[in-house]
């Protein structure tokens, strides 16, 4: 009967069919949300879609290297190209052909489809794997794998990280180690030595990706390691097969320069010479240890697990993690609607443990019968295992790490409706067509919106009429966040973005703002940039402690309260500083690296008070001691707090700033909201303050 539903009966032909419609279902969703985007101008400069990440910038101003290098190729821009990102590279190869802006704008919409073909792929060899074909048929299979694939498509922990404008690694974040998985799938249930150079070759570019995938795959081999192990024990025993997937695996988890020489050699080895398998396992061992294997994993997980503080060799600064939104806890509820939905994410984990129980089943009944284990279900699950451990533990890295949970519900959903269907046989016809409905409709109940631009027009307007006045030697300091976009941008040296905002990086950017003293802001300014210049960029992370030589923290930050210091830069360099309005919410992140004693890694005081909020939405009850003052953009109310702390409250506009006398004294707040400048500073701009540092000249000048 089922077979007069799913017709044709060609299978490659409904695999072409489902795929194609997946892709088009991808395409249309993004454009419509485009179309959103479309609706309002400030979304656009020059024609061109601002973009939705910050991280977005980093690569966008690789991708317009690459286009320049390729417009005058030579040996030393070669040699800089090898230094871009894959995604850079990626993103010039199709702006060559097209335009930089549509590559910026379509990019991550265009490469993330190919999660479509390679979920389907995935979901359609599990479910062949599993089925019992007597009950089943190709039809069915390819139609189950469709509807999971789909729901993959959608949740928002994807979704949202692929729209338009999102030019960021994550639109083949998934897709590479899943095409790395499913080729040694097929290696191992279909030993073809085809199946083996494309595991090798998709693994060595996901990880080159994003090194991040480095430690999904590290935690995976090492569980491939321990059971192939055990089966060497128990049938006295290994495979030529192992032996060449765990040789490739050392290779390709080892980051060095020459990995992919290493990899080719490896290959050319087993295809033309096996015999000599076991040489070739022991140097890829030499190999690994010799360019350390385990270095990134121990650095992420002391990022991540044990973040709190961040250690140097003199000093213990703040981390970062705790600091970004994406890696501040979450909690179940955002993890699951960012999954699906109740229903959803609850039959992918049901479905998910499903395959966790059949590949127990399999390993233990291994060792009871001493039958050879159906190594594809094992290796499946040992490698999908570390996606969803690192899923399940954005409950305390972040939302972010939700993302890597995507594989799983749709690989559970498989798998649940293939239970489903084989207890409801009987009723086949009807649970197919009640699955094909409820499953997609409950992603209609999700709320939630789609990334916007990260930047406004007139901050970009602003960054490009200061690039005018720039040269490639000035420096600009500014919070991390508008790092990569100020890179973009203008053509000045930056200090702090996305890549670089370590404690140890952001603590003197930090101090600068939250210090107290102007004469502070201007030395420690003057002098960070001219360390800059006579330290090489590799070393910038240890700045501060360079700045130091003999001196204590203290001492060092108390020498430069003392009297303003002109400090010539080589090459007539000058100095700017770029605060855009939108930097003031986050002033408390900011206080985090300021406030701390280095030797302890202890704040040095309470964190204080400060919030920042809708003043049409919330409001504060004062109605004695008040003290009002009114300025000619906004105006201020000072009052005690319950504990009898001194509070003052900024309004401007619908915004307001509840401060603490601390805060409220800072030098972000003294330039940004009342105009104090410390001597030798210009000012200009409005809701992006642009502050340059001069000689005493300046001084004359009034700030506007």
């Amino acid at each position: 009967m089922l077979k007069t539903i799913f017709l044709p009966q060609n299978i490659r032909f409904l695999h072409f069919i489902f795929i194609t419609i997946l892709c088009s279902i991808h395409f249309g969703f993004h454009y419509l949300d485009f179309k959103l985007l479309l609706d309002d101008p400030k979304n656009f400069v020059d024609g061109t879609l601002i973009l939705t990440s910050f991280d977005a910038y980093h690569y966008a101003k690789g991708t317009r290297e690459f286009l320049e290098f390729l417009k005058s190729p030579n040996f030393y821009t070669f040699n800089a190209l090898s230094m871009l990102p894959f995604l850079s590279i990626l993103g010039g190869i199709l702006a060559k052909y097209t335009s930089l802006s549509f590559v910026l704008s379509f990019a991550s919409v265009i490469f993330s489809a190919t999660l479509a073909p390679i979920m389907y792929a995935l979901n359609y060899f599990v479910l062949n794997l599993l089925s019992q074909k007597r009950y089943f048929c190709n039809n069915l299979l390819a139609f189950t794998a469709f509807l999971a694939s789909l729901i993959a498509l959608f949740l928002p922990s994807f979704y949202q990280r692929v729209g338009a404008g999102y030019f960021d690694t994550d639109m083949l974040l998934l897709t590479l180690p899943l095409c790395a998985l499913f080729f040694l799938l097929k290696f191992t249930n279909a030993t073809r030595f085809s199946y083996l150079v494309l595991f090798a070759a998709f693994g060595f570019l996901a990880i080159n990706w994003h090194n991040g995938i480095q430690n999904i795959f590290l935690l995976g081999f090492l569980l491939f390691l321990i059971l192939e192990i055990l089966c060497a024990l128990r049938f006295r025993s290994i495979s030529q097969e192992s032996l060449m997937l765990a040789s490739s695996f050392f290779v390709i988890l080892t980051p060095s320069a020459p990995c992919f020489i290493v990899l080719i050699a490896l290959l050319l080895a087993f295809r033309f010479c096996p015999k000599g398998i076991w040489l070739y396992f022991g140097i890829s061992i030499i190999y690994a240890i010799a360019f350390d294997l385990f270095n990134p994993l121990i650095a992420q997980i002391n990022a991540y697990i044990f973040g709190a503080t961040q250690h140097t060799s003199d000093f213990i600064f703040a981390s970062v993690v705790n600091t970004i939104l994406e890696t501040s806890p979450t909690t179940l509820s955002v993890l699951i609607a960012r999954n699906g939905g109740i229903l959803i994410f609850m039959l992918g984990i049901l479905g998910f443990g499903a395959l966790l129980y059949n590949a127990a089943f399999v390993f233990f009944k291994m060792f009871i019968a001493r039958k050879n284990p159906s190594r594809p279900i094992l290796y499946l699950s040992i490698f999908l295992l570390p996606f969803c451990i690192l899923g399940f533990y954005s409950l305390n890295l972040g939302v972010r790490f939700s993302f890597f949970l995507t594989p799983i519900v749709s690989l559970g959903i498989t798998l649940f409706l293939l239970i489903f269907f084989s207890k409801c046989y009987r009723y086949l016809p009807l649970c197919v067509f009640a699955s094909a409905i409820i499953l997609p409709l409950s992603l209609t109940t999700l709320r939630y919106s789609i990334p916007k631009p990260i930047l406004s027009a007139e901050e970009i307007h602003a960054f490009k009429i200061l690039d005018s006045k720039l040269s490639a030697n000035d420096f600009i300091f500014s919070w991390w966040d508008y790092g990569y976009a100020l890179r973009y941008y203008t053509k000045a040296q930056i200090f702090l973005d996305g890549g670089r905002h370590s404690g140890a990086v952001n603590y003197p950017i930090a101090k600068i703002l939250l210090s107290n003293s102007p004469k502070l802001f201007y030395n420690f300014s003057l002098l960070l940039a001219q360390n800059l210049q006579n330290t090489p960029k590799k070393m910038w992370n240890q700045i501060f402690a360079l700045m130091l030589k003999d001196k204590s923290p203290q001492d060092f930050l108390d020498s430069l309260k003392q009297d303003y210091q002109n400090r010539p830069l080589a090459n007539n360099a000058q100095v700017y500083w770029v605060l855009p309005m939108r930097v003031l919410p986050l002033l408390a992140n900011i206080n985090t690296f300021a406030n701390l004693n280095l030797k302890t890694g202890k704040p040095l005081k309470d964190s204080g008070i400060f919030a920042y909020f809708n003043n049409t939405k919330n409001s504060l009850n004062y109605k004695i001691n008040q003290e009002i003052n009114i300025y000619q953009y906004f105006y201020t109310h000072t009052f005690f707090s319950a504990s009898k702390t001194p509070l003052t409250q900024i309004n401007f506009g619908q915004n307001s700033l509840l401060l603490d006398t601390d805060y409220l004294k800072s030098n972000i707040i003294s330039a940004m909201i009342f105009q104090k400048l410390p001597q030798n500073i210009c000012a200009s701009g409005k809701n992006v303050r642009i502050y340059h540092l001069k000689d005493s000249k300046c001084a004359e000048l009034p700030a506007h």
